[in-house]
């Protein structure tokens, strides 16, 4: 197996921890898509959020604090060359930022983070950079939320184990100011990360990126679409999103920058219907 579901241990009145009470579902790599660069050279293109520099991270790049397996160890054996390496809490369908990267597809969203609703002009006051990132395999945490979580869907996000120095196409500066809910964010800095040079060409630029736009803050999660099931019952609901989502890397190919669209049957038995606020 390369997919797996991690029970949450029993709190005890002294543990102090903080853990989701539904458990952990632990996918496998082969859980994700792989795309295949265009014949004119696109190729999948995802945004990150990050206050570190480009000076730190064009060396660096981008890598978990630790490894979903090391983190929530397996209780079987797994399939030989297939190592799990995105963990998803399912209480409210998030990734645990620990043992994967989280990036974004929507840039204009992507722009609102760093953002903590309990300390917003703390928060909205740093500037961080979002980086440009070129993906060849991801985990559309974004398509799951779409069934099991949409109030958090509108973030577009994907979950990578790693994205390389050479993978880091370069960054823009971001600052923001708060007005009520709205969010506006202008772009003060343009950066190409010179080792960038896929097929031997130039990055794709940065002009397409907007000088300034805004976004609503996001909403308080309020419900669980689900309902009261078990984790256990949550991690079969995953699984069968995941079927609907894989794909060959015909299939995924990048043609014009445009990633193919996923589109889901899956409905959840007994759910209602909900809206997604930012759909």
């Amino acid at each position: 197996m390369t997919s797996y579901y991690v029970p949450s241990p029993k709190p005890t009145k002294d543990s102090g921890l903080k853990f989701d009470i539904m458990g952990t579902a632990v996918l496998g790599n082969d859980e994700m898509r792989t795309f295949a660069a265009g014949t004119d050279g696109s190729f999948a293109l995802a945004y990150r959020s990050d206050g570190r520099p480009p000076a730190e991270i064009f060396i660096s790049g981008f890598t978990p604090r630790k490894k979903a397996t090391e983190k929530y160890p397996p209780t079987g054996t797994l399939a030989t060359g297939v190592e799990p390496g995105v963990a998803l809490r399912l209480g409210n369908v998030d990734m645990d930022t620990d043992c994967a990267v989280s990036l974004a597809l929507d840039f204009n969203i992507c722009a609102l983070f760093p953002y903590d609703p309990v300390k917003e002009d703390e928060s909205i006051a740093k500037t961080p950079y979002i980086y440009l990132c070129r993906v060849n395999q991801w985990l559309d945490i974004w398509k799951l939320q779409t069934v099991l979580a949409p109030h958090l869907a509108y973030a577009k996000e994907v979950a990578v184990t790693e994205v390389k120095p050479q993978d880091i196409v370069g960054c823009v500066k971001v600052a923001r100011t708060l007005k009520g809910k709205t969010i506006t964010y202008t772009i003060s800095d343009r950066l190409v990360n010179g080792d960038f040079r896929p097929d031997g060409t130039e990055p794709k630029t940065l002009i397409d990126i907007p000088k300034n736009g805004s976004a609503l803050a996001p909403s308080p999660i309020t419900a669980k679409t689900y309902g009261d099931v078990d984790g256990k019952t949550v991690f079969g609901y995953v699984q069968e999103i995941l079927k609907q989502m894989k794909g060959t890397p015909k299939q995924n190919t990048i043609a014009g920058w445009k990633v193919p669209e996923v589109g889901l049957t899956y409905t959840l038995p007994g759910a209602k219907k909900t809206t997604n606020p930012y759909s």
